[in-house]
């Protein structure tokens, strides 16, 4: 996943405007239910309605702001509210968020704790590692994807190598059991 958020209603207009994503899967479910692949479809619908309905459309000249404004890292996936009336509006996503959100509310398949009390804080070397050099940001854009001040970050950062290992366990445990990482060095792909 990458910014903007773009879906089954949108993607051929982004196609001609950036071209392809490579995408890689590095885990999955083995017996992924039909219901399940239907009720992951429809969520996908439901947010990239959201994302049309308070973006305009896709150009190159939108997709700057676009990604500025679909993209956080922490927590890993939130609302956007309107600052009026603070009805919600749109969501935005970290990449390991947006694999989270659509596994648990599209499927009901909760692969992480990320609020758990002991899942592990991210220092500074391990989201430069994950996120380019964060050090680069203005304090804005740091304050705008969730990480203001200097870290170490506890819990609410979502690496995505965690989705890795949540998935490299046997489908009734992935199922039945969120993941815990017992460090940060779980971020980074097996």
């Amino acid at each position: 996943m990458q910014p903007p958020l773009i879906g089954p209603n949108t993607q051929d207009r982004f196609l001609q405007l950036m071209g392809t994503t490579q995408a890689h899967v590095f885990g999955h479910l083995q017996n992924f239910r039909r219901s399940e692949t239907h009720a992951i479809k429809t969520w996908l619908t439901k947010v990239e309605r959201q994302v049309r309905q308070f973006h305009r459309p896709i150009t190159r000249e939108s997709l700057p702001e676009l990604i500025k404004l679909q993209y956080v890292v922490s927590p890993p996936f939130d609302w956007v509210k309107d600052s009026v009336t603070g009805d919600f509006m749109y969501r935005r996503f970290s990449c390991a968020g947006f694999v989270l959100a659509c596994y648990d509310e599209g499927a009901g398949i909760v692969l992480l704790d990320w609020q758990a009390d002991d899942f592990p804080e991210v220092d500074l070397d391990t989201l430069n590692m994950a996120y380019g050099n964060i050090e680069e940001l203005g304090s804005e854009d740091r304050t705008r994807i969730g990480i203001p001040e200097e870290g170490p970050w506890p819990r609410a950062i979502v690496l995505a190598g965690y989705i890795v290992h949540s998935l490299n366990r046997p489908d009734e445990v992935i199922r039945s059991e969120p993941y815990i990482p017992d460090s940060c060095d779980k971020g980074l792909f097996p």
